[in-house]
């Protein structure tokens, strides 16, 4: 049962990211977030996609090579400097956070 959860287990974080963001957003305040906590965007262009940062950028990447080969997540955490636990602080951080959240989803279509 345990290999099976730890297969599991990116899929399940994504999942939970992707609620996190629906049930954080209010109907009708999509793009409501306060100035200060939107990212910068790139580009003058008033439609330009916000940047994505660095943090949300690493965990989506970390999370895609999870899915890719779960069998591989200690040594894919290795090679980025991290630990189990810290990978988790990092996707629970971003899941506090609307926009870090609605960033990541993004990411990872991406």
């Amino acid at each position: 049962m345990n290999r099976a959860f730890r297969r599991a287990m990116p899929s399940l974080v994504v999942f939970v990211l992707v609620l996190s963001v629906l049930a954080c957003t209010p109907a009708g305040e999509e793009n409501a977030a306060p100035d200060s906590a939107a990212p910068e965007s790139v580009g003058t262009d008033a439609a330009a996609v916000p940047e994505v940062p660095a943090r949300v950028k690493q965990a989506a990447d970390i999370a895609r090579a999870i899915q890719a080969d779960p069998e591989s997540m200690d040594r894919i955490l290795d090679g980025e400097g991290m630990t189990r636990e810290q990978f988790e602080d990092l996707l629970y951080e971003i899941a506090a956070d609307p926009v870090l959240s609605e960033a990541y989803v993004r990411e990872l279509g991406s």
